[in-house]
């Protein structure tokens, strides 16, 4: 070989790799995309025995039995993800959160393999549950999603009655790519604020308690939706809350639970949407680009009962392909 014939193999070589690592990478995404689909079908399955053991759904948080705390400082409440640990194989890892200690055991079903950011250690999370509307829990109704906040009212659950408009066309867990630990309990209104200032004095206002963490939600006013794979900070929230341009604490007008829920929604390092789970068991992947009233309309057990804009809508199959 002369030393051209050699430099114009090696450009063609060159070249030819150039165009195979782009579908090399795709092909490995395609794989990672397969395995997150998988996960989120476990998951399903999960919950279905979960349901068919306890006659009910497992509860967005659920208050802790203090008969079992076995710390000092117990964690007195859970989250949905904990109680489905038994469902998974992990009773052991479920019993420490029972007792009122935080878990800290990696479960690999929980991460979606294309989160690099996250290590492979610890309760990291990659899911999310449907907590129905954005709003305070005070207003929290079956019709407008399945998971309930349960530490505020033990008696409200999901039951076989509720999916009115079926199992097969209602959302129950969705990627979100900035999901805390599972076993956090992104919830507010411990603070039980019923009370927000406004010039100076203190008005009875609605709760401003507001629910993030392990879930995703969907929001009635137009303004303020946030869209599947919207960019935006899920967990920057200052611990501190805002009024009237100064900083306090102990209020509930602004801070981590308005901000953060507000940015409760389905999102994933997949390109063009997000695998989701419904409660039939059925996988599938939704485009972000999907109409906001159909993400509603799969949101919601019932939805002529539910807060929805429009209640009457109807749902086709050709709208969430």
């Amino acid at each position: 070989f002369t030393l051209v014939e050699l430099l114009v193999v090696i450009a063609i070589i060159g070249t030819l790799v150039a165009l195979l690592l782009p579908a090399v990478s795709k092909a490995r995404e395609s794989g990672r995309r397969s395995a997150c689909l998988n996960n989120l079908r476990q998951l399903g399955l999960a919950t279905i025995q979960y349901d068919e053991r306890f006659r009910r759904y497992p509860g967005l948080f659920e208050p802790l039995s203090p008969e079992r705390f076995v710390t000092e400082s117990p964690v007195q409440n859970t989250t949905w993800a904990v109680l489905l640990l038994p469902e998974l194989e992990r009773e052991k890892v479920t019993e420490t959160a029972k007792g009122g200690a935080m878990t800290g055991s990696f479960i690999e079903v929980y991460l979606c393999p294309s989160e690099a950011s996250k290590s492979r250690s610890g309760s990291v999370m990659s899911y999310v549950a449907n907590g129905g509307m954005y709003s305070s829990v005070t207003y929290q109704k079956i019709p407008n999603g399945p998971f309930i906040n349960r530490i505020f009212d033990p008696n409200l659950a999901t039951l076989e009655g509720h999916w009115a408009d079926g199992r097969e066309y209602t959302l129950i867990y969705s990627e979100n790519s900035g999901s805390p630990d599972y076993d956090h309990v992104g919830w507010n209104g411990f603070l039980n604020c019923d009370l927000w200032e406004i010039d100076g004095k203190f008005v009875v206002e609605q709760k401003h308690d507001r629910t993030w963490g392990p879930v995703f939600l969907w929001n009635a006013n137009t303004s303020e939706r946030v869209a599947i794979n919207m960019p935006g900070t899920d967990l920057d929230g200052d611990c501190k809350e805002k009024i009237r341009g100064r900083y306090t604490s102990g209020t509930c007008d602004y801070g981590p639970g308005v901000d953060m829920a507000s940015w409760a929604r389905p999102s994933s390092y997949h390109s063009g949407g997000v695998n989701v789970a419904f409660s039939s068991g059925r996988v599938t992947f939704l485009r972000e680009d999907i109409a906001y009233g159909v993400y509603i309309a799969l949101m919601t057990t019932f939805d002529k009962k539910s807060d929805s804009p429009n209640p009457g809508f109807q749902l086709e199959d050709n709208m969430i392909r």
